[in-house]
């Protein structure tokens, strides 16, 4: 059987960090849709523009519209004073000396007067009728408050770079597919979004009620904010439809489940992960619609005791099929040599780390001499006989209920 060969192999290969690995099963779940979902080229310059929640481009091509959004009320107030206005010049045109105006003139004299630039100002204005008289004054009482409205706007949003960041966000957001939602950015939520953006997916972040929204959004993260009770809305807004994978990372386990009712109900075929601080709630979590379930403490507390007792421990296997095993890395004492045969025995060898080359699935008379890694895929009784046979010890007596005679202290 030939040995096939990695090159540049890292000391670290297999080591996925606890808090980034929802993000990699984000990409795993979807990995073509993943893929071709992103915005911006890949490159250098691709890469540093990711990061940025707008660019120049995005400013010129949708701030203008951003501003008519918020006008549109008064814009539409200051025409119809116009239009209103047109109307008495037209109707009135015989009593203020002017018969043969059109209504284009009619329309021409009442933006000169409105605007105060005046080209057309009857001096006989005050001679029509009282009705009139009054009608004139509300127009242009409502057209200087809708003019000092509409600057007042302008200049808001001019001022406001936030305003208009989010319009942005919105419309780049609308052209997402396949993309990850990541619910909660607080400790976890961080790790994951930093994972999304190092491989290359495109994300959205969901947090509560305003929470460092403005600043998240200067940091170059794709934020929008919204209180639990609405968070269907803003699902709705980063695209869940169109979505790949949510991620949910809220501190309450309320909260998580809540996004995850709310997203299975309208994308059933959403990919669903989400984190549980209680691991009585797994079940829950499961029958709300989530695909993955991540019982935090119950996993971080694993870890952490195991690789109290044993340095070898380097992960945990989070898949429900084969409970109970982890990712174990280990170095052939100096001076020692096994065959890949015989360490595959006792556990599963993944990946073997010799002379700076990884080597997968070499010949059984394959030789690991001594300060070469192996990375194995092994239980708690498992690492008891791989360190036995390697000469390393026991993990710990504690962890060695048949063998009293072994040392307890710690490797």
């Amino acid at each position: 059987m030939p040995v096939r060969e990695v090159r540049a192999g890292q000391r670290g290969v297999g080591r996925v960090p606890m808090l980034e690995a929802a993000a990699a099963a984000a990409q795993a779940s979807h990995p073509e849709g993943l893929a071709g979902a992103a915005l911006p080229p890949v490159g250098e310059e691709g890469q540093e523009q990711r990061r940025l929640v707008y660019r120049r481009r995005d400013i010129l091509r949708y701030a203008p519209a951003a501003v008519l959004r918020r006008l549109w009320v008064q814009l539409s107030v200051l025409l119809a004073m116009f239009l209103s206005c047109a109307a008495l010049f037209y109707y009135f045109r015989g009593p203020l000396g002017n018969p043969t105006m059109d209504a284009l003139g009619a329309l021409l004299g009442a933006v000169s007067t409105i605007t105060t630039i005046g080209i057309y100002a009857p001096a006989n204005l005050i001679l029509l009728p009282d009705w009139a008289k009054g009608a004139f004054i509300v127009i242009f009482l409502v057209s200087v408050g809708a003019a000092a409205s509409i600057v007042q706007t302008v200049l808001t949003q001019a001022v406001n770079r936030d305003l208009w960041t989010e319009d942005v966000l919105r419309r780049e957001v609308a052209k997402m597919k396949d993309h990850v939602v990541v619910m909660g950015y607080s400790f976890l939520g961080r790790y994951v979004a930093d994972k999304l953006r190092d491989m290359d997916v495109p994300f959205v972040v969901v947090v509560r009620d305003n929470q460092d929204l403005v600043k998240l959004r200067e940091q170059g993260v794709p934020a929008f904010s919204s209180p639990v009770t609405e968070f269907h809305r803003a699902l709705e807004d980063v695209g869940v439809r169109r979505a790949s994978t949510m991620i949910c990372t809220f501190n309450e386990d309320p909260d998580n489940l809540m996004a995850v009712l709310y997203a299975n109900k309208v994308h059933p075929q959403l990919r669903i992960i989400t984190i549980v601080h209680d691991r009585e709630l797994v079940p829950s979590a499961k029958m709300a619609g989530a695909d993955v379930v991540f019982p935090m403490a119950n996993i971080l507390g694993d870890l952490l005791g195991l690789t109290a007792v044993s340095r070898e421990v380097a992960g945990v296997i989070l898949s429900a099929k084969i409970p109970g095993r982890y990712l174990a890395e280990f170095e052939i004492p100096k001076g020692k040599a096994i065959t890949f045969g015989r360490l595959n025995a006792l556990a599963p060898v993944l990946l073997v780390l010799q002379d700076g080359k990884t080597f997968s699935n070499p010949p059984d008379d394959f030789a690991i001499h001594g300060g070469s890694t192996a990375f194995m895929l092994t239980s708690t009784e498992g690492l008891h006989r791989i360190r036995r046979e390697l000469g390393s010890g026991p993990v710990s007596t504690s962890l060695e209920p048949h063998e009293h005679t072994e040392s307890s202290a710690r490797p």
